[in-house]
């Protein structure tokens, strides 16, 4: 069986693993790290660096694109945010970084 943990359940599951005293604290860090980390899809932006970030902003929050997360695999094809009008190599920033987003903000 494979499972497919989140930073936060990691964390959680390793430091649990180490004791029983442990997992009150791992709850503490997971509930802190949430929320500090926002999320939202104007800080992916400006973690990538984007030129025209407003512009990309203004169309990816017309079509409901709140959160870094949406680029995360499985999720959407990469096709259908091109569509939108970005430039493939925008859609690859987005679609490549998200990863590095998340660690960034742990470490």
């Amino acid at each position: 069986m494979v499972y497919h943990l989140n930073l936060h359940q990691a964390l959680f599951h390793s430091l649990w693993q180490m004791g029983p005293n442990v997992p009150v604290l791992a709850t503490k860090m997971s509930q802190a790290a949430e929320t500090s980390f926002k999320g939202d899809i104007k800080g992916y932006l400006d973690f990538l660096g984007i030129h025209d970030k407003d512009h990309v902003l203004e169309i990816l929050l017309e079509n409901c694109f709140h959160s870094h997360k949406v680029f995360k695999p499985p999720g959407l094809a990469r096709a259908d945010i091109k569509n939108l009008g970005l430039t493939l190599g925008l859609v690859t920033m987005l679609f490549d970084n998200v990863s590095k987003y998340e660690v960034s903000f742990f470490s």
